[in-house]
C-alpha cells in the first residue's frame, strides 16, 4: 500500500449493517423549540419510545421513517430511563432528574397522560420482578416500589450500597447494577422489598450500561469496550470475554445472540452465538451523538442525539472491522517516532489500501499490508516531524462499513491517568449557593469544566 488521498469510496461489497430508516427531529418535527437529546429508548414492535431532555416521545416505526406522534414533557427538565409496563391501560415509567418517578398512560401512542408521580431525587435505571420495580439511584442506593397496582406504585424499600449505578437488570432471584465507578454490582432479592447488596465485580473501569440474555450478562464497559459475563451462578458472575473496539462503549442491548452497541460514534452488531469469543458483524458510524440502543429481531433502533435511526444486521455479509488502538497518539516533544496497532475485530481479514497524513513529511512503515481476523492486529511505525505539534492520520482498509480509520497525533510530555475517550470519574461539587450538583447527572449533556480560585 502506499499513500494517497484517504476516500470512503463506495466498497463493492454489501454493507452487513444496513440503515433502514431515519428521523431528526431538528428537521421540522414537533414543536420549533424541541430539543430532545436522547438518552434511553425501547424498541417494541411498531413503536419506538425515547426519553431525555424533550420528555417522553413516541415514534410511530410502520411506515418508511420513524415518525413523532407525540411528546409528553410534563415537568420541564431532563428525563433518564424509561421502562414498559404491561396494564389495562399500558404504561410508561420514566425517571426524571428532579419529579423522580412519573407514570404515563401510553394507550393513545399520539396522546401521552400522566397518571402518577412520586417524587424522589436521583432515581436511574429501572428493572420490572414480580410486581416490583428496582430503580437504581445516583448516590448508590437500590429503591424498591410495589407496582402491585401498576398506576400508582408505592415506595416498599430501600437499600443503602456504595457506587454510581446508572442501570439495572433483574433475574429470578439477583439484581445486577452498572456502575460508572465500581463496574458490575449485585443485589440479592430473596426478599423482595429489601434488596441484599453482596459485592461489586470490579472490571479495570466503570460500566455504563448492563442487558441480559438467558444466563449470558453484557456490559458496556466504557474504554474497556464490550464485557460478556456467565451468571450461571448467579449470585457471582464471572467475566468470559472481552472485545476491545477502540472507543468508549456507552449503551449495550442484546437479542438472541446478537449484542447491539454504541459508542457515540456508531453502532456496532456483535455475534456473540460463542460468548467466550464474539466476532463483530459490522460497525456504521451515526450522524449525530449515539447514546441508546434498543436490539428487536435482527433489528435495532438507536436514540442519536435528536435523531432516532433504525438498523439492520446481515450476519452473512460480516467482513474486518479495524479499529486504531489508541485512536489518539501521543508523542513527548524530544520524540519523533512511536507505534500504532490497528486490530481487526470482525470475521473476514482485511487489507490496508492506502494511507495519509496532514503533514507531508509524516510516513507509516506497515511490515504486510493485511490484518488478520478475529482480534488479529498490525503494528504500525509512525515518524512524524519534529516541528509539528498536532495533526490527523488517516488509513484507508477494506472495511465495507467503515473504510477509513482517523488517528489524532498529538505532541505532550504528560501522562494521561485516564485513557483518552474513558467515561470520566463521577464527582460531586456544590454550586455557589450550596446545591449539590454530580457530573453522572448530566449525561447526555456537554460539560465544560472552568478552573479558578477566589480569595
Amino acid at each position: 500500500m502506499g499513500r494517497g488521498e484517504c476516500a470512503s469510496n463506495e466498497s463493492p461489497l454489501a454493507p452487513s449493517l444496513e440503515l433502514i430508516g431515519r428521523t431528526d427531529t431538528d428537521e421540522g418535527l414537533g414543536p420549533t423549540a424541541l430539543l430532545i437529546e436522547l438518552l434511553d429508548g425501547v424498541a417494541v414492535e411498531g413503536r419506538y419510545w425515547a426519553v431525555g431532555q424533550g420528555g417522553l416521545m413516541s415514534f410511530d416505526l410502520t411506515g418508511d421513517e420513524p415518525q413523532l406522534d407525540d411528546v409528553f414533557g410534563g415537568i420541564s427538565g431532563r428525563f433518564y430511563r424509561l421502562l414498559l409496563v404491561e396494564h389495562d391501560p399500558p404504561l410508561i415509567y420514566a425517571t426524571h432528574r428532579d419529579a423522580g418517578l412519573q407514570v404515563i398512560d401510553r394507550s393513545d401512542p399520539a396522546s401521552l397522560a400522566l397518571v402518577h408521580t412520586t417524587l424522589m431525587d436521583g432515581l436511574g435505571g429501572m428493572a420490572f420482578r414480580n410486581d416490583r420495580v428496582y430503580a437504581t439511584r445516583h448516590d448508590g442506593a437500590m429503591v424498591v416500589f410495589d407496582a402491585s397496582n401498576p398506576a400508582v406504585p408505592n415506595l416498599a424499600g430501600i437499600t443503602e450500597a456504595p457506587g454510581h449505578p446508572w442501570n439495572v437488570v433483574a433475574t429470578t432471584d439477583t439484581l445486577y447494577t452498572a456502575d460508572n465507578t465500581r463496574g458490575i454490582g449485585v443485589f440479592g432479592i430473596d426478599d423482595p422489598d429489601d434488596p441484599e447488596f453482596i459485592e461489586h465485580i470490579e472490571l479495570g473501569s466503570g460500566a455504563l450500561d448492563v442487558a441480559i440474555e438467558g444466563s449470558t450478562l453484557v456490559v458496556a464497559a466504557g474504554s474497556a469496550g464490550l464485557i460478556i459475563m456467565d451468571t450461571g451462578v448467579a449470585r457471582s458472575p464471572v467475566e468470559v470475554s472481552r472485545l476491545w473496539t477502540g472507543s468508549p462503549i456507552v449503551d449495550v442491548s442484546v437479542e438472541g445472540t446478537t449484542v447491539w452497541m454504541v459508542d457515540h460514534e456508531a453502532v456496532w452488531a456483535v455475534d456473540a452465538s460463542q460468548p467466550e469469543d464474539p466476532t463483530v458483524i459490522g460497525r456504521m458510524e451515526t450522524p449525530r451523538f449515539a447514546m441508546t440502543v434498543s436490539a428487536i429481531g435482527q433489528d435495532a433502533w438507536v436514540g442519536d442525539w435528536t435523531a432516532v435511526s433504525g438498523y439492520r444486521a446481515r450476519a452473512e455479509r460480516s467482513q474486518s472491522t479495524i479499529v486504531a488502538q489508541p485512536d489518539t497518539l501521543r508523542l513527548a516533544t524530544d520524540r519523533q517516532t512511536t507505534t500504532l496497532d490497528l486490530l481487526n475485530v470482525g470475521a473476514i481479514d482485511g487489507e490496508i489500501v492506502r494511507w495519509n497524513a496532514s503533514e507531508v513529511a509524516a510516513s507509516l512503515e506497515f511490515s504486510r499490508s493485511s490484518v488478520p481476523a478475529f482480534g488479529g492486529s498490525l503494528t504500525v511505525e509512525l515518524s512524524w516531524p519534529e516541528s509539528s505539534d498536532n495533526g490527523q492520520l488517516c488509513i484507508e482498509t477494506t472495511d465495507p462499513t467503515t473504510p477509513t480509520i482517523n488517528v489524532n497525533v498529538q505532541r505532550s510530555d504528560q501522562s494521561l491517568s485516564i485513557p483518552l475517550g474513558a467515561a470520566a470519574p463521577d464527582f460531586e461539587l456544590p454550586t455557589l449557593d450550596g446545591t449539590r450538583v454530580r457530573l453522572s447527572e448530566q449525561l447526555g449533556h456537554p460539560v465544560l469544566l472552568v478552573y479558578f480560585a477566589t480569595w
